[in-house]
């Protein structure tokens, strides 16, 4: 395939484009790359060119292609539903470990109270003992 007709390839994928056209671009810049880096109104002095033409090859070579952009979209997505998940997943863990923590501060003082009770519990048996 020569290079006239990849750029025709290229090119007439815009509606409304057709080979005349893609002859008349190339004509007056050149190559591919000039027309593309090329301003509204530089392809608006191209013969046959008219503003709708012009607007729709300006928006398809400046627009992302929809495929990469959905891609870009799903990424963004994920990365974002990644990013709750572990999020909650460290909520959870710090209130597991906020329990934990309160489980074994109740587990420590309900011990100190079961021991002073048990003293007394003892005193008193001496007490009476005696």
């Amino acid at each position: 395939m020569d290079y006239l007709e990849q750029a025709s390839n290229v090119f007439t994928a815009v509606r409304s484009v057709n080979k005349t056209d893609v002859h008349t671009l190339l004509d007056q810049f050149g190559s591919v790359r000039d027309v593309v880096c090329s301003s509204v109104e530089e392809m608006s002095l191209c013969p046959g060119l008219g503003e709708k033409k012009v607007r729709r090859l300006w928006e398809a070579f400046r627009k992302p292609f929809s495929s990469l952009a959905s891609k870009k979209r799903k990424r963004d997505r994920v990365m974002e539903a990644m990013k709750r998940q572990k999020e909650q997943e460290e909520e959870a863990e710090t209130e597991e470990k906020r329990e934990d923590c309160e489980r074994d501060v109740a587990a420590n003082d309900g011990g100190g109270d079961n021991n002073s009770e048990e003293e007394d519990n003892g005193d008193e048996v001496e007490k009476k003992e005696t």
